[in-house]
């Protein structure tokens, strides 16, 4: 879960999230249960708060995927719309692959999406 905090308190949640360590095969069943999940948890905080939108996140083995999950307007449905998608360094070595203009840009539209 990601909250906010409040001085020394947690505080409402705006996001989850799931984490699996990378397979010689991918269960791709197990990765659909999470983001049902994820989806889930997601339109419950949604209904208890008055947010307008909620992160979720998917890590699978080196890969990290961003989700927003918002209500429609004027309907009872919700959308799930992948905003990020961004393969991991799996060393040192690897980090300047990691820091491309590409990702440095999806990582700062994230962040003016959300906050």
């Amino acid at each position: 879960m990601i909250c906010k905090i409040d001085q020394m308190s947690w505080g409402y949640p705006v996001g989850h999230g799931e984490a699996k360590l990378a397979e010689i095969t991918t269960n791709i069943d197990a990765l659909a249960n999470d983001l049902l999940r994820l989806a889930v948890m997601n339109v419950k905080t949604l209904k208890k708060s008055n947010m307008d939108a909620i992160l979720a996140f998917q890590i699978h083995g080196w890969n990290l995927k961003v989700y927003i999950t918002q209500k429609m307007p004027d309907t009872p449905f919700y959308t799930m719309t992948e905003l990020l998608s961004i393969p991991f360094p799996k060393s040192v070595e690897q980090l300047d692959a990691f820091t491309t203009r590409n990702n440095l840009e999806s990582l700062v539209c994230l962040y003016k999406v959300f906050w």
